[in-house]
């Protein structure tokens, strides 16, 4: 090896580490002067290798657009020299940096990209690269709407080759991706599994990527409702940041700041916040510094700090993310800007923002914030109150979505425009609107989209007691659930099923000892009961109280009263340690009922003062004051 070959390979070592301890400024210097040597050297696939380090670490500073130009001008340079495995690893690079853009047709873009360079690797039986292009088909497929199943596919050949070559590294980052699938299925009992076998991949090896899982894991704890194991995966992570850069230190306080605020404990970390932005603008580290600024931010709302102080700090967050070129980020920034204003009642500001965000969303033709600040647009407007401007602005953004063909678009806001006719009390407005966006959602395959319409129109069917159009509307959302394997949105929509079967013997006109009666109690305590089981297998406790409520309703009307107090009981107690004040005293009511038709006078007194006091504990008022007067209506 020559003495350009040997300094080409050192210098690419050194970038590829500084890379993964996120050093980017490092990464790009030593993989510029790797490159410039094996360009000496005349070694192509050396070079393609540095390129890549290159644009990842101009992507991590906000250089996107220049990552993806960079690597489209060396791809056709190798193309035409015939350097293939060069060549390779150039349509790897442009799915890698592709993948994490905004519009859906980049993502696919990605993913066809990953599939041509692990077929070019396959060809030259480069077995780790072919890895590594799954990998990037994994990661693109999954931030594509009903995907996760052929993610988990790629994940899992991913997964299959790294073990062979016993290269843990990279099997723990194919285990990463599998939890990622689990995740996005709602299955985060899973996800926090796979989590951890990741984890074990990582320990002692690298401490960024182990920090970085540990981030992943807090929040999927989060996810469900385990606080206490969040907190402690992310206090974790943050110790471990404290090797990795300012970027890795800055998300890994970020899970620590989400962790407080979900035990109610915002206030204990706003000044850990505060610190750490004030360490970031020290150190010039304005990506660390935006991050920062979103955990700072997020903890000032919670903690209920003044608006004048939230505002700042979102306002410096859209000003760190304008510089780095992240208009998603900026977007969302602002669309929170708008709520809490709105929240404050300042109108004026909040649409300001709003429209802000949407002239934004606009240029860089995201769809989904588009969606969002349109519907803020819209809220503000019902809120001064101008309905009629609200729906105003709807049907415009409608039309310029008709007039780029952009169906979607067209869905999104007939969706807004179904809640703003649903404020106004109008139900036939709201049907049509939902309708039509069904339609939409169907005609492009989205199932999820689809799914959303059709919880707008039994809500609809719900408020004017047509129980059996509702029965009918939530059987076809639940096909759509199942169907894209979303368990959380499918025990949700049994419980739902399991209250419009309840709704159809409250207006019917059956005795309560008939057949006909019994049946239609049986079919909603079997509907409870299926939500209680998949509740459960998604550890979602809110979920499990509301099913379990459901399921002593059920089991009440069918003279299942043992039962049915033994459902309550177990949702209250549930409801009592998650600390869920309204969930709790909702089942004590239940419990009362049930005690009363089991004559236990004592047990149902007892019940329904507890749910009293709790009613009357938080803010629920006026609802106390209602049991207090006619405690049959609960």
């Amino acid at each position: 090896m020559g003495q350009w070959a040997q300094e080409a390979v050192l210098r690419f070592r050194n970038a590829k580490r500084d890379l993964e301890y996120d050093r980017t400024n490092a990464a790009l210097d030593e993989a510029t002067q790797a490159y410039a040597a094996f360009q000496v050297a005349a070694d192509a696939e050396g070079m393609a290798e540095c390129v890549r380090i290159v644009c990842h670490a101009m992507a991590r500073q906000g250089l996107r657009k220049q990552a993806i130009q960079m690597a489209t001008e060396e791809l056709e340079k190798f193309r035409e020299q015939s350097k293939k495995r060069a060549e390779a690893l150039m349509l790897l690079t442009l799915a890698e940096i592709k993948l994490n853009a905004s519009a859906k047709e980049t993502r696919e873009e990605a993913a066809q990209l990953a599939n041509q360079a692990k077929s070019a690797f396959q060809t030259m039986k480069d077995r780790r690269m072919e890895g590594e292009s799954c990998l990037a088909n994994g990661n693109a497929l999954l931030k594509l709407e009903g995907t996760a199943g052929p993610a988990a596919e790629a994940f899992e050949h991913a997964r299959s080759t790294f073990r062979s070559l016993q290269s843990l590294q990279l099997e723990g980052r194919a285990l990463h991706g599998l939890a990622c699938c689990r995740a996005k299925g709602g299955r985060f009992d899973q996800a926090v599994q796979r989590g951890n076998e990741a984890l074990d991949c990582f320990v002692d090896r690298n401490e960024c990527l182990e920090a970085a899982e540990l981030e992943a894991i807090s929040s999927w704890q989060l996810e469900l409702g385990d606080s206490q194991s969040a907190l402690k995966s992310a206090e974790q992570s943050l110790a471990l940041a404290e090797a990795c850069s300012p970027r890795r230190q800055a998300l890994a306080l970020r899970a620590l700041v989400r962790a407080y605020i979900a035990q109610g404990k915002a206030g204990l970390v706003l000044g850990n916040c505060v610190e750490a932005v004030s360490k970031f603008q020290e150190a010039n580290a304005r990506e660390a510094e935006s991050i920062g600024l979103l955990a700072l931010v997020e903890c000032s709302i919670a903690a209920e700090d003044t608006l004048d102080r939230t505002m700042q700090a979102a306002t410096d967050a859209c000003l760190a993310f304008r510089e780095l070129g992240d208009a998603q980020q900026e977007m969302q920034m602002l669309c929170t800007m708008s709520r809490q204003c709105l929240r404050r009642r300042q109108l004026d500001q909040a649409e300001d923002h709003a429209r802000t965000a949407l002239h934004i969303a606009q240029a860089v033709d995201d769809r989904a914030l588009r969606a969002e600040s349109v519907g803020l647009l819209a809220d503000v407007f019902l809120a001064k109150p101008n309905s009629d401007k609200a729906l105003a602005i709807l049907k415009q953004e409608q039309a310029i979505n008709r007039n780029d063909r952009d169906a979607l678009g067209q869905a999104l806001c007939l969706l807004s425009m179904a809640n703003v006719h649903m404020e106004l009390s109008k139900p036939k407005e709201v049907l049509a609107c939902a309708e039509e966006a069904r339609a939409l959602f169907r005609s492009m395959g989205d199932k999820m989209g689809e799914l959303s319409a059709l919880q707008i129109t039994a809500d609809v069917h719900a408020r004017a007691m047509r129980y059996s159009d509702m029965l009918a509307t939530l059987e076809k959302a639940l096909q759509l659930a199942t169907g894209v394997g979303d368990t959380v949105t499918e025990a949700s929509l049994n419980v739902s099923i399991a209250q419009a079967t309840m709704g159809l013997m409250e207006v019917g006109h059956d005795a309560p000892d008939s057949p006909a009666f019994k049946e239609l109690a049986s079919k909603a305590a079997q509907v409870a009961k299926k939500a209680v089981g998949l509740a459960r297998r998604q550890q979602r406790t809110d979920l499990v109280c509301s099913a379990l409520c459901a399921l002593s309703q059920s089991q009440f009307l069918g003279g299942e009263k043992e039962a049915a107090r033994q459902a309550a009981s177990t949702a209250a107690n549930l409801a009592r340690n998650a600390g869920d004040r309204l969930a709790e005293a909702t089942a004590l009511v239940l419990s009362a009922n049930t005690y009363l038709a089991l004559g236990k006078s004592e047990a149902a007194k007892q019940a329904s003062s507890k749910a009293l006091y709790v009613f009357e504990e938080g803010f629920e008022t006026t609802l106390a004051r209602t049991w207090q007067r006619r405690p049959w209506m609960l």
